[in-house]
């Protein structure tokens, strides 16, 4: 019978191209950066033959590796005039943006919205006779906001106030004094210091318990400082304005106030304020005290 040579039945790889090595049709071998199909047999002929080998595929251009360029988690990678580039990663609340030319990305950081409260300084205390809030003040912000929740004594006829600081020190100086206009207790508008509770803490009233062998409960206020940091005859007042209200448990002696004023230094000119502490008679406790920014 006769025997029919159908050839090779499919290529063969033949991995990198040997001189010595005897390659029939259809082997595939490597040489460099490219492939070569074997279109005759030989033995020492290089693929740069043409009579042997056929190309069948070539390196292309190296691309460029992103590894060497962008080397931080959170590098963002771009083009520029001249290729690749590196746009080191931002800082918190920075934003992406095109700079002022059009022709490449940068960060920028978010302003705050003209309404954000920011918590600047926050306690919750128990058992003690002051608190004070102090050397927050700063040109960041032209508006503050202090508020008190949960505030209870410790004992019946329990006085509460608050007086301001200076440079980081609570006024007592008799010479210090606030002007201020004072609503309370359903009675008329009235200037002068509660009941026990002496100049110059009178300019934040939290109330005193006019019911024998009652404690004062569930204080709240909120106090706004205008401008604190300012002072002097030329600027604009030191001022503050306040609502709060107190009762001495079970419904009686409730109370609620309203007022504005400025921190004198005993004559007329408004003086900067640092902070503020809030007093008691006795100790007492509060589930919050916090100083809030308004840009």
């Amino acid at each position: 019978m006769a025997t029919l040579n159908l050839g090779r039945i499919k290529p063969v790889f033949r991995d990198a191209y040997a001189g010595g090595t005897a390659y029939v049709v259809d082997d595939i071998v490597t040489f460099g950066d490219e492939t070569f199909i074997c279109i005759l047999a030989s033995t020492g002929n290089a693929t740069s033959n043409a009579t042997y080998w056929k190309k069948l595929a070539a390196k292309g251009t190296d691309g460029t590796d992103v590894g060497t360029t962008i080397t931080t988690q959170g590098d963002i990678l771009f083009r520029d005039g001249s290729g690749l580039q590196r746009l080191a990663k931002g800082t918190t609340l920075q934003t992406l943006k095109m700079n002022a030319g059009a022709t490449a990305p940068e960060w920028a950081t978010v302003a705050a919205a003209s309404a954000d409260y920011v918590l600047l300084q926050e306690a919750a205390f128990t058992n003690v006779a002051s608190c004070s809030i102090d050397g927050q003040f700063t040109s960041d912000y032209d508006t503050y906001l202090i508020i008190g929740q949960g505030l209870n004594g410790h004992s019946a006829d329990t006085d509460m106030s608050i007086s301001f600081r200076q440079s980081n020190v609570e006024i007592t100086a008799a010479s210090y004094d606030v002007q201020m206009m004072r609503a309370y207790g359903g009675s008329t508008l009235n200037a002068s210091a509660p009941s026990g509770v002496a100049a110059p803490y009178r300019h934040l009233y939290l109330g005193n318990n006019s019911v024998a062998s009652k404690k004062v409960q569930n204080n709240a206020f909120a106090m706004w400082l205008f401008d604190p940091l300012l002072a002097g005859a030329s600027t604009k007042h030191v001022s503050y304005t306040w609502t709060g209200v107190s009762h001495t448990g079970s419904g009686i002696g409730i109370y609620s106030w309203a007022g504005s004023g400025e921190l004198q230094d005993g004559g007329t000119t408004p003086v900067a304020i640092s902070g503020v502490t809030i007093k008691a008679a006795s100790n007492m406790s509060a589930n919050r005290f916090a100083l809030y920014g308004l840009k």
